[in-house]
């Protein structure tokens, strides 16, 4: 078990010591208190210890679990020893403030921070962070003092007796929330994009299936043994409002959600605002005639009934008219072979995610001894891309067809059929190794391409799953104000079912480890080898810092040190080519499928340029060349060929035959939801003065 699970189970069995102890101190003045309720209070205690610690240590942003991520034994140590002493001395202190109150207070305390941590969490995006849930139990802790002061009558909670008839009460809005929240919107979601998830539909039902029935028993259990009679009611009538509000903004106030590429969806302040006050009003108008009228609260359980019945109803109609007999989940491209090469003829394209040349013009600003190991390339600083987004781009650089007015679904179709480079390849004599996605490629070349497998095992990961669940649909249901608290990206959706065999585009440690613990390796049966690796480079959320540390919170790590740590992995690669004594006969091309995104017309103005570095065959110099010839993406398969032998002027003109003062048009392409957009590029790409939008196409 992972040791900061250990460290959380540790925290809950010394919270139960003290209660026991507390027990024992007060059992002699017969006052006698909920032995779970004053359990989870000693946990809150602790758990506030340990996040003030955190928070001092300068991890507030974080929460306990993501700050524990890397706990070692002796750090386990330091923190259980200081625990063990106050869980010891706490149930004496307490008992001596409380006295007869101490029950009183604890009760109140509880209701306190599970009402608050529960609102607070879904304001904050279903965690609460260090500095958050200090804040909160300080809060909670001083409300409790308060109650017991102001409050004279004891709580009246629910007897074991009674749970079946508080059960009732809330029974509905609970499954609802478990229904609609981790079964309805995640397969409505899963089989509008059957390609994008790494796991078969079947196994994340069964998933979605227990996280409905575990939620379903523990959230009214625990609601049962801490919540009182009275408050309990008010939760089942808060909890339907924000449901039917939040079914509400899914089906009807959303609109068109944009696809979560790695960059936040903006909605302006004043659709935030009226959608917010929206929301304030109908909660509001629930929650008054709901909790007055008991009438009322048996309508919002009738509602909450009738939409979880559509939801199932829909979600049976949705598997029944879905394709989905071909278990596209079980084809992968692998990493296997992803460190073999020949000994004789080697061409190899690194592919760093959205890398722009206007980072490595800051790493060249600041750092020049940085690109050291890069001074045998030639760096193309006037190159464009054919397209905005990775969705494209990369089938564009394994075909090198041209985009020729179509959807983007279309164009891949057409750019695969169209293209014979990688069946060109194998024909030559070369092993085609494509490193990416499997979205991003194709079956008509699944036969040719070398690391390419069926039947690879991957199964899901049951609280990584029901926790993606979640996020999921929170984002759906949320107000525009509070969705960018659970927005999500294919890094997330890719951790559902993951496997060693798989090749990684969302992390790049895995292939820098593997790189350093296994290395390269000639394959004494191949003459000549293609690799294509996809990595994730300069792309956001940012995970990887200049030191190769993974930083699970994406918070401590930027642009510019993840940039640097994909270059770092190149630089392994070519050390070890260079050990091998394949690197000087090798063509190594570094670029990226796209670089920022291209912002023309408006008050910032972006240009968009990725990197484009090439060492060709028996290049050797002192300092990395810098040229300004105006190059595109276009440029790379026709070269790719020429060193294999293959004429690919079909597909454009090498780099080489590019004059240094050419000016020929070149074209980069952005797609809308409903539109996409061509502009002109004539002259330097990174003046904004030299494109122009050439055309829009609608659909």
């Amino acid at each position: 078990m992972d040791t900061k699970y250990v460290f959380i189970i540790l925290m809950f069995v010394i919270g139960w010591g003290s209660a026991l102890v507390l027990q024992r101190l007060c059992k002699k003045k017969k006052v006698y208190f909920n032995w779970i309720r004053t359990t989870g209070f000693f946990f809150c205690v602790n758990y506030f210890l340990a996040s003030s610690v955190k928070m001092v240590l300068g991890e507030p942003e974080s929460t306990l679990l993501e700050s524990l991520w890397d706990i070692h034994a002796s750090t386990f140590i330091h923190y259980s020893i200081p625990l063990f002493t106050v869980g010891i001395i706490l149930p004496f202190a307490i008992n001596k403030v409380f006295k007869e109150s101490i029950g009183k207070y604890i009760d109140l305390f509880i209701v306190n921070i599970f009402i608050g941590g529960v609102v607070t969490s879904i304001i904050c995006g279903g965690l609460l962070s260090n500095l958050i849930f200090c804040i909160l139990f300080i809060v909670c802790a001083i409300l409790a003092f308060i109650g017991v002061l102001l409050y004279k009558k004891d709580l009246a909670f629910w007897e074991y007796k009674e749970y079946m008839k508080g059960s009732k009460i809330l029974l509905p809005s609970v499954m609802l929330a478990a229904v609609m929240l981790l079964l309805y919107f995640p397969t409505e979601l899963f089989i509008g994009n059957l390609d994008e998830f790494p796991c078969s539909l079947w196994e994340f039902l069964g998933v979605a299936f227990l996280g409905v029935l575990v939620n379903v028993v523990v959230g009214i259990i625990v609601c049962l043994v801490v919540l009182p009679k009275k408050v309990l009611q008010f939760v089942s009538v808060l909890l339907s409002g924000l449901l039917i509000v939040g079914y509400l903004q899914a089906m009807f106030f959303n609109g068109k959600l944009e696809i979560l590429d790695g960059e936040e969806q903006v909605w302006g302040l004043s659709k935030q605002f009226f959608n917010s006050v929206v929301w304030v009003m109908l909660i509001g108008i629930l929650l008054f005639v709901g909790y007055r009228k008991v009438a009322m609260q048996r309508v919002y359980r009738t509602v909450c009934i009738y939409i979880c019945m559509v939801q199932v109803v829909s979600l049976g109609y949705m598997l029944f008219t879905t394709d989905i007999a071909q278990d596209q989940q079980a084809m992968a491209l692998t990493n296997e072979g992803a460190l073999e090469l020949s000994s004789q003829n080697n061409v190899i394209v690194f592919v760093l995610d959205r890398f722009d040349s206007e980072i490595l013009e800051k790493i060249m600003n600041t750092d020049q001894d940085f690109l050291e190991p890069l001074s045998d390339f030639t760096f193309y600083n006037n190159t464009t891309s054919q397209f905005s987004m990775t969705y494209t781009s990369i089938p564009y650089l394994l075909t090198g067809v041209a985009w020729n007015g179509e959807s983007s679904e279309q164009y891949i179709n057409y750019a695969y059929q169209k293209s014979n480079a990688l069946p060109s390849m194998v024909q030559e004599g070369y092993q085609v190794g494509v490193y990416t996605a499997i979205r991003y490629y194709t079956p008509l070349f699944y036969e040719i391409t070398a690391n390419y497998k069926e039947n690879v095992e991957k199964h899901c990961s049951i609280g990584t799953t029901i926790s993606m669940m979640y996020r999921m649909s929170m984002y759906k249901i949320m107000p525009f104000g509070l969705k960018r608290n659970y927005a999500y990206y294919s890094t997330d959706i890719n951790e559902i079912a993951t496997s060693e065999k798989l090749w990684n585009i969302e992390n790049d440690l895995p292939f820098y480890h593997s790189l350093i613990q296994n290395g390269l390796t000639i394959n004494e049966n191949v003459d000549k080898i293609f690799k294509f690796y996809h990595m994730m480079g300069a792309h956001g959320p940012y995970y990887l810092s200049e030191d190769m540390e993974y930083d699970k919170t994406g918070r401590q790590v930027t642009e510019l040190p993840q940039s640097k740590a994909s270059l770092k992995i190149v630089y392994e690669y070519l050390r070890q080519m260079k050990e091998l004594g394949v690197y000087d006969n090798a063509l190594i091309i570094i670029t990226a499928d796209h670089g920022q995104r291209a912002e023309i017309g408006v008050d910032a103005e972006v240009s968009s340029r990725p990197i484009l570095l090439v060492k060709t065959a028996g290049a050797t110099q002192e300092v990395m060349t810098v040229s300004n010839k105006s190059v595109s993406q276009g440029n790379l398969m026709p070269t790719i060929l020429q060193t294999m032998n293959i004429d690919g002027h079909v597909y454009g003109k090498t780099l080489d035959e590019m004059a240094d003062n050419n000016i020929e048009e070149r074209t980069y392409i952005d797609f809308g939801k409903t539109v996409a957009i061509q502009y002109s590029i004539n002259g330097d790409a990174k003046q904004t003065s030299n494109w122009a939008i050439k055309s829009v196409k609608e659909w």
